[in-house]
């Protein structure tokens, strides 16, 4: 006689609630940053778009996801993977804009290591943290270069200090990170050796020699540069499809201010509200009237949902693709009658 599954443990409190609290409450914050735009205001914004340009913003919207496949596979090369690792930056774009607090970031090291694309998860994280650092040195980089072309910003003096004092951070961790790795490379490994936390934490240690190399941090520096500048040429891009009282390098700048803030993880599912303010935030910092930021915020976010939708699609069509050849792998039988 078989004894009965064990009940299902259940959810906390906090667990249980979270997303719904967190949806209420960016759609609460939502709220507040709409209520500075009138109803004839936004029709008025969204009505002049220009569809050209929005499909080229959506169009150039999809190279990030084939910069951070290259630059993961200088970090852990996998030879004739490349689409495979292009499917699932295209996935996890949308995965992260889905979920709170970008906890796709953790999703993310889950499936790398079910597709055979990281050795495991403990390994994998440390470099994956470095390139998360890297996202946040190029962002405030390109940033802290654009201040300066807007003499008239008015706490420009400030945002140069606070950009400045993170972007020393930034590389402060870098050189830690650096020193780390080339020091815990020249230890003697023990995975596997003392239970199964001592061998993560093996493993963990172990996983700082993928990023040893100043070299290798040099040249992810430069891809995470393009990629962030390819991000917020997007964004440019749609607040010129809207037609934005704003200067170009105006522009660049909110939209880099809003993509800092943005990596900050404390994000609602959609970064409902979160994302709306920084955005809206950012255009009146650099001298767009508050209801016309909030009207212009709108329109980027629908911009961005096209992208979601063409990334997404294009994941989920070389996921299809994966899946028939795996399948036709499988299936003597189908080789057979191609044979035959």
């Amino acid at each position: 006689m078989t004894a009965p599954p064990a009940p299902e443990k259940p959810r906390g409190l906090v667990a249980r609630w979270r997303t719904p609290l967190t949806l209420l409450a960016g759609a609460v914050l939502l709220g507040l940053v709409l209520a500075h735009v009138s109803l004839p205001e936004l029709g008025r914004v969204l009505g002049r778009a220009r569809i050209p340009i929005v499909v080229a913003a959506v169009l150039l919207g999809v190279l990030p996801n084939a910069f951070r496949a290259t630059r993961y596979q200088c970090v852990f090369p996998a030879p004739g993977r490349w689409l495979d690792l292009f499917e699932f930056f295209s996935i996890l774009k949308v995965v992260n804009y889905v979920l709170p607090f970008r906890s796709g970031e953790v999703v993310a090291l889950v499936t790398l290591k079910k597709k055979g694309l990281s050795p495991t998860v403990a390994e994998t994280a440390p470099a994956w943290m470095v390139l998360r650092v890297l996202d946040f040195t190029a962002l405030l980089a390109l940033v802290a270069l654009m201040i300066p072309a807007l003499p008239e910003l008015e706490i420009g003096a400030a945002l140069v200090r606070w950009t400045l004092g993170f972007l020393v951070l930034s590389l402060a961790i870098l050189v830690v990170v650096v020193f780390y790795a080339k020091r815990s490379a020249a230890e003697e490994s023990s995975a596997g050796r003392g239970g199964w936390i001592a061998s993560r934490l093996s493993a963990f240690r172990a996983g700082f020699a993928h990023i040893r190399s100043p070299g290798l941090l040099m040249v992810l520096f430069l891809i995470a540069v393009l990629t962030w500048s390819t991000n917020i040429a997007v964004s440019v891009l749609a607040l010129i499809a809207f037609d934005a009282p704003l200067g170009v390098t105006a522009c660049i700048l909110a939209c880099g201010i809003a993509a800092v803030l943005d990596l900050i993880p404390i994000r609602t599912p959609l970064g409902l509200g979160t994302v709306d303010a920084a955005r809206a935030g950012s255009l009146v910092l650099v001298g767009a009237e508050p209801s016309t930021a909030v009207a212009l915020a709108v329109g980027v976010r629908l911009v961005q949902f096209m992208l979601l939708i063409v990334s997404g699609g294009l994941g989920l069509g070389l996921s299809l693709r994966g899946s028939r050849t795996r399948a036709a792998g499988d299936d003597p039988a189908g080789e057979d009658s191609r044979i035959s």
